[in-house]
Protein backbone atom coordinates (compact mmCIF):
# COMPACT_ATOMS: atom_id res chain seq x y z
CA UNK A 1 0.00 0.00 0.00
CA UNK A 2 1.12 3.54 -0.66
CA UNK A 3 -0.07 7.04 -0.03
CA UNK A 4 -2.01 9.15 -2.51
CA UNK A 5 -1.62 12.91 -2.75
CA UNK A 6 -1.57 14.40 0.75
CA UNK A 7 -2.70 11.12 2.34
CA UNK A 8 -0.25 8.59 3.75
CA UNK A 9 -0.73 4.89 3.08
CA UNK A 10 -2.91 4.33 6.15
CA UNK A 11 -5.22 7.28 5.46
CA UNK A 12 -5.49 6.36 1.77
CA UNK A 13 -6.40 2.77 2.67
CA UNK A 14 -9.09 3.96 5.09
CA UNK A 15 -10.55 6.28 2.49
CA UNK A 16 -10.66 3.49 -0.10
CA UNK A 17 -12.47 1.32 2.45
CA UNK A 18 -14.94 4.14 3.14
CA UNK A 19 -15.64 4.49 -0.58
CA UNK A 20 -16.28 0.76 -0.91
CA UNK A 21 -18.61 0.81 2.11
CA UNK A 22 -20.48 3.73 0.54
CA UNK A 23 -20.78 1.77 -2.69
CA UNK A 24 -22.29 -1.13 -0.71
CA UNK A 25 -24.84 1.27 0.79
CA UNK A 26 -25.92 2.31 -2.69
CA UNK A 27 -25.87 -1.23 -4.12
CA UNK A 28 -25.87 -4.09 -1.65
CA UNK A 29 -23.85 -6.40 -3.93
CA UNK A 30 -21.31 -3.76 -4.92
CA UNK A 31 -18.46 -5.86 -3.53
CA UNK A 32 -19.31 -8.73 -5.85
CA UNK A 33 -19.62 -6.45 -8.88
CA UNK A 34 -16.41 -4.56 -8.15
CA UNK A 35 -14.48 -7.76 -7.49
CA UNK A 36 -14.90 -8.68 -11.16
CA UNK A 37 -14.10 -5.21 -12.48
CA UNK A 38 -10.76 -4.53 -14.22
CA UNK A 39 -9.94 -2.05 -11.44
CA UNK A 40 -10.02 -4.90 -8.93
CA UNK A 41 -6.58 -6.07 -10.08
CA UNK A 42 -3.68 -4.88 -7.98
CA UNK A 43 -2.14 -3.08 -10.96
CA UNK A 44 -5.21 -0.89 -11.50
CA UNK A 45 -6.53 -0.54 -7.94
CA UNK A 46 -5.12 2.98 -7.76
CA UNK A 47 -7.93 4.00 -10.15
CA UNK A 48 -10.21 3.71 -7.13
CA UNK A 49 -8.25 6.55 -5.51
CA UNK A 50 -5.69 8.60 -7.38
CA UNK A 51 -4.46 12.15 -7.85
CA UNK A 52 -6.95 14.48 -9.53
CA UNK A 53 -5.71 16.26 -12.66
CA UNK A 54 -7.68 19.44 -11.84
CA UNK A 55 -5.08 22.06 -10.90
CA UNK A 56 -7.27 24.49 -8.96
CA UNK A 57 -9.79 22.08 -7.42
CA UNK A 58 -9.95 18.70 -5.70
CA UNK A 59 -6.75 16.80 -5.02
CA UNK A 60 -8.06 13.23 -5.45
CA UNK A 61 -10.49 11.38 -7.67
CA UNK A 62 -12.07 7.94 -7.54
CA UNK A 63 -13.53 5.70 -10.25
CA UNK A 64 -15.43 3.42 -7.87
CA UNK A 65 -18.80 4.64 -9.17
CA UNK A 66 -17.57 4.26 -12.76
CA UNK A 67 -16.44 0.68 -12.14
CA UNK A 68 -19.69 -0.17 -10.36
CA UNK A 69 -21.83 1.36 -13.13
CA UNK A 70 -20.11 -0.50 -15.95
CA UNK A 71 -20.00 -3.72 -13.95
CA UNK A 72 -23.76 -3.54 -13.45
CA UNK A 73 -24.20 -2.57 -17.08
CA UNK A 74 -22.18 -5.61 -18.14
CA UNK A 75 -24.26 -7.92 -15.93
CA UNK A 76 -27.52 -6.52 -17.28
CA UNK A 77 -26.41 -6.99 -20.87
CA UNK A 78 -25.35 -10.56 -20.16
CA UNK A 79 -28.72 -11.27 -18.60
CA UNK A 80 -30.51 -9.62 -21.51
CA UNK A 81 -28.44 -11.58 -24.00
CA UNK A 82 -29.32 -14.84 -22.26
CA UNK A 83 -33.06 -14.15 -22.29
CA UNK A 84 -33.45 -12.23 -25.57
CA UNK A 85 -31.74 -14.56 -28.03
CA UNK A 86 -28.17 -13.39 -27.95
CA UNK A 87 -26.08 -10.23 -27.94
CA UNK A 88 -27.54 -8.73 -31.15
CA UNK A 89 -31.08 -9.12 -29.79
CA UNK A 90 -30.04 -7.41 -26.57
CA UNK A 91 -28.61 -4.54 -28.67
CA UNK A 92 -31.90 -4.21 -30.56
CA UNK A 93 -33.86 -4.27 -27.32
CA UNK A 94 -31.69 -1.47 -25.87
CA UNK A 95 -32.38 0.60 -28.99
CA UNK A 96 -36.11 0.03 -28.61
CA UNK A 97 -36.03 1.07 -24.97
CA UNK A 98 -34.33 4.33 -25.97
CA UNK A 99 -36.90 5.02 -28.70
CA UNK A 100 -39.76 4.42 -26.26
CA UNK A 101 -38.55 7.25 -24.02
CA UNK A 102 -36.92 5.30 -21.18
CA UNK A 103 -33.31 5.92 -20.30
CA UNK A 104 -31.08 3.36 -21.95
CA UNK A 105 -27.95 4.55 -20.11
CA UNK A 106 -28.89 3.63 -16.57
CA UNK A 107 -28.58 0.53 -14.41
CA UNK A 108 -30.62 -1.01 -11.62
CA UNK A 109 -29.16 -0.70 -8.12
CA UNK A 110 -30.54 -2.29 -4.96
CA UNK A 111 -29.73 -0.48 -1.72
CA UNK A 112 -28.87 -2.13 1.58
CA UNK A 113 -32.53 -1.47 2.52
CA UNK A 114 -33.79 -3.39 -0.52
CA UNK A 115 -34.89 -0.31 -2.48
CA UNK A 116 -34.48 -0.73 -6.25
CA UNK A 117 -33.91 2.26 -8.53
CA UNK A 118 -32.31 2.96 -11.88
CA UNK A 119 -29.41 5.40 -11.95
CA UNK A 120 -27.12 6.85 -14.58
CA UNK A 121 -23.38 6.89 -13.94
CA UNK A 122 -23.66 10.51 -12.77
CA UNK A 123 -26.56 9.72 -10.44
CA UNK A 124 -24.71 6.70 -9.09
CA UNK A 125 -21.69 8.89 -8.31
CA UNK A 126 -23.90 11.42 -6.50
CA UNK A 127 -25.54 8.65 -4.47
CA UNK A 128 -22.15 7.24 -3.52
CA UNK A 129 -20.96 10.68 -2.36
CA UNK A 130 -24.04 11.01 -0.16
CA UNK A 131 -23.40 7.56 1.33
CA UNK A 132 -19.85 8.28 2.53
CA UNK A 133 -19.89 7.84 6.29
CA UNK A 134 -19.80 10.85 8.65
CA UNK A 135 -16.68 9.38 10.30
CA UNK A 136 -14.82 9.33 7.00
CA UNK A 137 -15.88 12.89 6.26
CA UNK A 138 -14.85 14.05 9.71
CA UNK A 139 -11.41 12.47 9.59
CA UNK A 140 -10.38 13.03 5.98
CA UNK A 141 -12.73 14.93 3.68
CA UNK A 142 -13.84 18.48 3.11
CA UNK A 143 -15.84 17.60 0.00
CA UNK A 144 -16.74 14.76 -2.37
CA UNK A 145 -18.80 15.42 -5.49
CA UNK A 146 -19.31 14.08 -9.03
CA UNK A 147 -16.88 15.54 -11.55
CA UNK A 148 -18.26 17.80 -14.30
CA UNK A 149 -19.83 15.79 -17.10
CA UNK A 150 -21.60 12.45 -16.87
CA UNK A 151 -18.71 10.01 -16.49
CA UNK A 152 -19.36 9.13 -12.84
CA UNK A 153 -15.86 10.08 -11.68
CA UNK A 154 -15.88 11.57 -8.18
CA UNK A 155 -13.63 14.47 -7.14
CA UNK A 156 -12.47 14.54 -3.52
CA UNK A 157 -10.99 17.43 -1.55
CA UNK A 158 -9.07 16.25 1.50
CA UNK A 159 -8.62 18.32 4.63
CA UNK A 160 -4.85 18.36 4.19
CA UNK A 161 -5.18 19.76 0.66
CA UNK A 162 -7.76 22.32 1.76
CA UNK A 163 -5.56 23.61 4.56
CA UNK A 164 -2.51 23.84 2.31
CA UNK A 165 -4.51 25.95 -0.15
CA UNK A 166 -5.78 28.17 2.65
CA UNK A 167 -2.26 28.74 3.93
CA UNK A 168 -1.39 29.87 0.41
CA UNK A 169 -4.12 32.52 0.62
CA UNK A 170 -6.70 30.76 -1.53
CA UNK A 171 -10.42 30.38 -0.82
CA UNK A 172 -12.66 27.55 -1.91
CA UNK A 173 -15.96 27.95 -3.74
CA UNK A 174 -18.49 25.75 -1.94
CA UNK A 175 -20.63 25.58 -5.08
CA UNK A 176 -18.11 24.00 -7.46
CA UNK A 177 -15.11 23.20 -5.24
CA UNK A 178 -12.66 25.39 -7.14
CA UNK A 179 -9.96 27.36 -5.27
CA UNK A 180 -9.50 31.01 -6.18
CA UNK A 181 -7.02 33.72 -5.17
CA UNK A 182 -8.66 35.48 -2.24
CA UNK A 183 -11.94 37.02 -1.18
CA UNK A 184 -12.51 39.37 -4.11
CA UNK A 185 -11.80 36.57 -6.57
CA UNK A 186 -14.31 34.32 -4.77
CA UNK A 187 -16.95 37.06 -4.81
CA UNK A 188 -16.43 37.60 -8.54
CA UNK A 189 -16.34 33.85 -9.21
CA UNK A 190 -19.66 33.32 -7.41
CA UNK A 191 -21.33 36.10 -9.39
CA UNK A 192 -19.94 35.34 -12.85
CA UNK A 193 -19.53 31.56 -12.74
CA UNK A 194 -22.62 30.67 -10.74
CA UNK A 195 -24.86 33.66 -11.33
CA UNK A 196 -25.73 34.25 -7.69
CA UNK A 197 -27.08 37.52 -6.33
CA UNK A 198 -24.58 40.05 -4.97
CA UNK A 199 -25.65 39.50 -1.35
CA UNK A 200 -25.34 35.73 -1.66
CA UNK A 201 -21.86 36.10 -3.14
CA UNK A 202 -20.90 38.30 -0.20
CA UNK A 203 -22.29 35.68 2.22
CA UNK A 204 -20.31 32.94 0.48
CA UNK A 205 -17.10 34.92 0.88
CA UNK A 206 -17.88 35.67 4.52
CA UNK A 207 -18.58 32.02 5.27
CA UNK A 208 -15.31 30.93 3.71
CA UNK A 209 -13.30 33.68 5.36
CA UNK A 210 -14.69 32.60 8.71
CA UNK A 211 -13.73 29.00 8.03
CA UNK A 212 -11.08 27.65 10.38
CA UNK A 213 -9.16 24.37 10.23
CA UNK A 214 -11.01 21.15 10.98
CA UNK A 215 -8.22 18.62 11.24
CA UNK A 216 -9.21 15.87 13.63
CA UNK A 217 -5.95 15.97 15.59
CA UNK A 218 -6.44 19.65 16.34
CA UNK A 219 -10.13 19.16 17.10
CA UNK A 220 -9.31 16.48 19.64
CA UNK A 221 -6.68 18.78 21.15
CA UNK A 222 -9.32 21.48 21.57
CA UNK A 223 -11.84 19.08 23.13
CA UNK A 224 -9.15 17.92 25.55
CA UNK A 225 -8.28 21.48 26.55
CA UNK A 226 -5.07 21.62 24.53
CA UNK A 227 -5.89 25.07 23.13
CA UNK A 228 -5.91 27.80 25.72
CA UNK A 229 -8.90 30.19 25.85
CA UNK A 230 -6.58 33.07 24.92
CA UNK A 231 -5.51 31.39 21.70
CA UNK A 232 -7.58 32.81 18.84
CA UNK A 233 -7.66 32.66 15.06
CA UNK A 234 -4.98 35.32 14.70
CA UNK A 235 -2.48 33.28 16.71
CA UNK A 236 -3.48 29.79 15.68
CA UNK A 237 -3.73 30.61 11.97
CA UNK A 238 -6.77 30.57 9.74
CA UNK A 239 -7.78 27.02 9.11
CA UNK A 240 -11.58 25.15 8.25
CA UNK A 241 -14.71 25.71 10.33
CA UNK A 242 -17.41 23.18 9.70
CA UNK A 243 -20.44 21.57 11.29
CA UNK A 244 -18.39 18.69 12.70
CA UNK A 245 -16.64 21.13 15.06
CA UNK A 246 -19.97 22.33 16.43
CA UNK A 247 -21.27 18.76 16.75
CA UNK A 248 -18.15 17.78 18.68
CA UNK A 249 -18.53 20.78 20.98
CA UNK A 250 -22.19 20.06 21.68
CA UNK A 251 -21.44 16.41 22.38
CA UNK A 252 -18.43 17.24 24.56
CA UNK A 253 -20.25 19.49 27.00
CA UNK A 254 -19.87 23.10 28.04
CA UNK A 255 -16.10 23.17 28.49
CA UNK A 256 -15.43 21.64 25.08
CA UNK A 257 -17.80 24.10 23.42
CA UNK A 258 -16.22 27.01 25.30
CA UNK A 259 -12.77 25.95 24.08
CA UNK A 260 -13.97 25.67 20.48
CA UNK A 261 -15.57 29.12 20.64
CA UNK A 262 -12.44 30.63 22.21
CA UNK A 263 -10.25 29.11 19.48
CA UNK A 264 -12.56 30.43 16.75
CA UNK A 265 -13.59 26.99 15.52
CA UNK A 266 -17.21 27.51 16.53
CA UNK A 267 -18.93 30.84 16.04
CA UNK A 268 -20.02 32.67 19.17
CA UNK A 269 -23.71 33.48 19.00
CA UNK A 270 -24.66 37.15 19.31
CA UNK A 271 -27.34 36.69 21.96
CA UNK A 272 -27.20 34.96 25.38
CA UNK A 273 -30.60 33.36 24.79
CA UNK A 274 -29.45 31.79 21.53
CA UNK A 275 -26.37 30.43 23.28
CA UNK A 276 -28.48 29.02 26.12
CA UNK A 277 -30.79 27.36 23.59
CA UNK A 278 -27.84 25.86 21.71
CA UNK A 279 -26.48 24.43 24.96
CA UNK A 280 -29.88 23.29 26.23
CA UNK A 281 -29.58 25.43 29.37
CA UNK A 282 -33.24 25.67 30.39
CA UNK A 283 -32.46 27.43 33.68
CA UNK A 284 -30.65 30.20 31.82
CA UNK A 285 -33.50 30.49 29.32
CA UNK A 286 -36.08 30.71 32.08
CA UNK A 287 -34.06 33.37 33.89
CA UNK A 288 -33.65 35.43 30.73
CA UNK A 289 -37.36 35.30 29.96
CA UNK A 290 -38.71 35.92 33.47
CA UNK A 291 -36.08 38.20 34.98
CA UNK A 292 -34.70 40.10 31.99
CA UNK A 293 -37.67 40.19 29.64
CA UNK A 294 -35.80 38.40 26.87
CA UNK A 295 -37.98 37.75 23.80
CA UNK A 296 -37.42 34.24 22.48
CA UNK A 297 -39.19 35.17 19.24
CA UNK A 298 -37.05 38.22 18.44
CA UNK A 299 -33.41 37.18 18.82
CA UNK A 300 -31.78 35.67 15.70
CA UNK A 301 -28.26 34.99 14.51
CA UNK A 302 -26.70 36.31 11.32
CA UNK A 303 -28.41 33.57 9.29
CA UNK A 304 -31.87 34.31 10.69
CA UNK A 305 -32.07 31.36 13.12
CA UNK A 306 -33.86 31.92 16.42
CA UNK A 307 -33.65 30.13 19.76
CA UNK A 308 -36.11 27.35 18.87
CA UNK A 309 -34.22 26.45 15.73
CA UNK A 310 -30.92 26.33 17.61
CA UNK A 311 -32.41 24.13 20.34
CA UNK A 312 -34.02 21.77 17.83
CA UNK A 313 -30.91 21.54 15.67
CA UNK A 314 -28.79 20.73 18.71
CA UNK A 315 -31.24 18.08 19.93
CA UNK A 316 -32.05 19.96 23.15
CA UNK A 317 -35.53 18.55 23.75
CA UNK A 318 -36.13 20.18 27.15
CA UNK A 319 -35.10 23.56 25.78
CA UNK A 320 -37.43 23.04 22.81
CA UNK A 321 -40.29 22.25 25.20
CA UNK A 322 -39.57 25.34 27.29
CA UNK A 323 -39.45 27.64 24.29
CA UNK A 324 -42.72 26.24 22.91
CA UNK A 325 -44.69 25.74 26.11
CA UNK A 326 -43.45 28.59 28.31
CA UNK A 327 -41.83 31.16 26.03
CA UNK A 328 -44.64 31.06 23.48
CA UNK A 329 -42.70 30.16 20.34
CA UNK A 330 -44.91 28.52 17.69
CA UNK A 331 -42.98 25.61 16.14
CA UNK A 332 -45.26 25.48 13.11
CA UNK A 333 -44.82 29.10 12.03
CA UNK A 334 -41.42 30.10 13.42
CA UNK A 335 -39.04 29.80 10.49
CA UNK A 336 -35.62 30.97 9.46
CA UNK A 337 -35.20 34.23 7.59
CA UNK A 338 -32.23 35.17 5.47
CA UNK A 339 -30.81 34.15 2.15
CA UNK A 340 -32.44 31.62 -0.13
CA UNK A 341 -30.54 28.57 1.15
CA UNK A 342 -31.83 29.15 4.70
CA UNK A 343 -35.24 30.72 4.18
CA UNK A 344 -38.20 28.85 5.58
CA UNK A 345 -36.38 26.22 7.64
CA UNK A 346 -38.20 25.40 10.86
CA UNK A 347 -37.35 23.49 14.01
CA UNK A 348 -38.66 20.37 12.26
CA UNK A 349 -36.20 20.76 9.38
CA UNK A 350 -33.21 21.34 11.66
CA UNK A 351 -34.10 18.41 13.92
CA UNK A 352 -34.42 16.14 10.87
CA UNK A 353 -31.21 17.43 9.31
CA UNK A 354 -29.23 16.59 12.44
CA UNK A 355 -31.05 13.34 13.25
CA UNK A 356 -32.76 14.26 16.53
CA UNK A 357 -35.69 11.84 16.60
CA UNK A 358 -36.93 12.80 20.08
CA UNK A 359 -37.37 16.39 18.92
CA UNK A 360 -39.15 15.22 15.76
CA UNK A 361 -41.53 13.11 17.85
CA UNK A 362 -42.34 16.03 20.12
CA UNK A 363 -42.90 18.51 17.28
CA UNK A 364 -45.05 16.22 15.15
CA UNK A 365 -46.82 13.99 17.68
CA UNK A 366 -47.23 16.41 20.59
CA UNK A 367 -47.42 19.79 18.87
CA UNK A 368 -49.06 18.86 15.58
CA UNK A 369 -46.39 20.24 13.27
CA UNK A 370 -46.97 19.17 9.66
CA UNK A 371 -44.44 16.44 8.92
CA UNK A 372 -44.45 17.46 5.23
CA UNK A 373 -43.87 21.19 5.85
CA UNK A 374 -41.50 22.66 3.26
CA UNK A 375 -38.81 25.32 3.28
CA UNK A 376 -38.94 28.28 0.91
CA UNK A 377 -37.13 26.13 -1.67
CA UNK A 378 -39.62 23.28 -1.22
CA UNK A 379 -37.47 20.91 0.86
CA UNK A 380 -39.14 18.63 3.42
CA UNK A 381 -37.74 17.40 6.71
CA UNK A 382 -37.46 13.90 5.23
CA UNK A 383 -35.33 15.25 2.38
CA UNK A 384 -33.01 16.95 4.89
CA UNK A 385 -32.68 13.71 6.86
CA UNK A 386 -31.90 11.80 3.64
CA UNK A 387 -29.29 14.33 2.55
CA UNK A 388 -27.44 14.03 5.85
CA UNK A 389 -27.83 10.25 6.07
CA UNK A 390 -29.87 10.34 9.29
CA UNK A 391 -31.34 6.87 8.96
CA UNK A 392 -33.22 6.81 12.29
CA UNK A 393 -34.85 10.15 11.49
CA UNK A 394 -35.70 8.92 7.99
CA UNK A 395 -37.37 5.81 9.38
CA UNK A 396 -39.37 7.78 11.94
CA UNK A 397 -40.51 10.37 9.39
Amino acid sequence: ARGVGALDASAASKLRDALLLAAAEVHADAGVVLATSPDASSALQRAWLRACPIVDGADLETHVAVALFWGLRRDERRAASATAGGYDAAERRDDAVGRNGARANDVAVTSSFGTVRRLTALELAAALCDAISPDARKSTLVDARPAPGDSGVIHITTRAHYEARRRAGQLRCSTCGRFVAGDRALWWHQKTRHGVHHSEAVDAVEDELRALSTTVVELERVAAGGIEPSEDASTAGRTARNADDLAAGLAGGGEALDALIASGRVEALPDPGLEAARRGDVDALRRLVKDEGWDANAAVDRHGSGALLWAAGAGRLEAVKFLVEEAGTDPATTSQAGRRAYAGRTALHWAARNGHVSVLEYLVSDRGVDVDARTAEGTTAFAWACWRGRVDAMRWL
